[in-house]
């Protein structure tokens, strides 16, 4: 059986090897679509966490980052690399958003960031950790 490495997928085209037209790199196309000055792209949604995490960190004594009871254990790898404390919310009891309860109770003066993760792809309100994380005056990633 003979293995192709996964480059071969990709030919090389003329223009690949003629000088063109600039085009802008990817950072200077999503910075235009989301009408921000800059963007930073990442390799990974973990790398994008710790990249985000760390330029909060930085200007801030806040030390703790709350998160799902059930979620990617990536995410409380990238706060654990950051030098940050992990501090758990439970789930709501009818599906995989934080407890509204619980998240008020967890949240804190020393809460750096919320990081409310969708499993599967289910997206859930976020309206309840917008308002614990702006009432404590922490960040939601």
């Amino acid at each position: 059986m003979r293995e192709i490495p996964p480059t071969a997928g990709l030919p090389l085209r003329g223009r690949d090897l003629l000088p063109g037209r600039a085009r802008p790199s990817l950072a200077q196309w999503l910075a235009g679509l989301l009408q921000a000055e800059a963007v930073e792209v990442t390799c990974s949604g973990t790398a994008a966490l710790v990249v985000a995490l760390t330029a909060l960190a930085r200007d801030s004594a806040r030390r703790e980052v709350v998160m799902p009871a059930y979620t990617c254990p990536l995410v409380a790898m990238a706060v654990r690399h950051c030098g940050l404390v992990t501090r758990v919310c439970d789930l709501d009891a009818s599906g995989l958003a934080m407890d509204r309860d619980q998240l008020a109770a967890v949240v804190g003066a020393d809460t750096l960031a919320v990081v409310p993760t969708y499993l599967g792809g289910r997206v859930h309100d976020i309206g309840a950790v917008l308002e614990c994380a702006q009432a404590a005056g922490a960040w939601v990633i």
